[in-house]
């Protein structure tokens, strides 16, 4: 018999325990969540000015792992936007971040400022780069609907707990 313990719950976390299972089956449940939940993730970076030490691709990279967060419900289906049945622009949201360092400085996720106000990302401290004074990051981001083993760093993790029982 399976049973299933919800532990801790909230909009963006979710904790329970599993019995009767073996992990490969919760591995299975895990790599679902990673495979067919869509999520609004950034897919598409434009490059205007870098003079960071981060590399283009580097920093394309460290944002494409930036969870946004968004009311999926107001997009199209992504397979609506993957089979270009729709307008693309209303598959994607447009980012700006444009930072020039007066000071050193640490960029965060909450730099970067989204055409919709409820269209931000998940957590405000993931941070991006770090800027010496003159150096500066000047971007247009378009996330897009993506699904289909993109994991952006929300965790989908799961953890074996063995008890013995007497």
């Amino acid at each position: 018999m399976v049973l299933v313990r919800v532990i801790e719950k909230s909009d963006l976390y979710l904790k329970a325990v599993v019995d009767g299972v073996t992990p490969p089956l919760v591995n299975s449940l895990r790599r679902v969540l990673i495979s067919d939940v869509p999520v609004l993730a950034i897919d598409e970076v434009i490059i205007l000015d870098n003079t960071s030490v981060l590399y283009d691709e580097v920093l394309a990279h460290r944002l494409s792992m930036i969870p946004i967060k968004t009311d999926l419900k107001k997009l199209p289906k992504i397979e609506e936007c993957e089979q270009e049945l729709v307008d693309p622009s209303l598959c994607q949201v447009r980012f700006e971040l444009n930072i020039e360092a007066k000071e050193p400085m640490v960029v965060y996720s909450r730099d970067l400022k989204s055409d919709d106000p409820e269209v931000r990302p998940v957590y405000e401290d993931i941070p991006i780069a770090k800027l010496v004074p003159g150096q500066k990051i000047v971007l247009e981001l378009m996330p897009g609907l993506v699904g289909l083993g993109t994991t952006p760093s929300g965790r989908r993790v799961w953890r074996r707990i063995t008890t013995t029982r007497r």
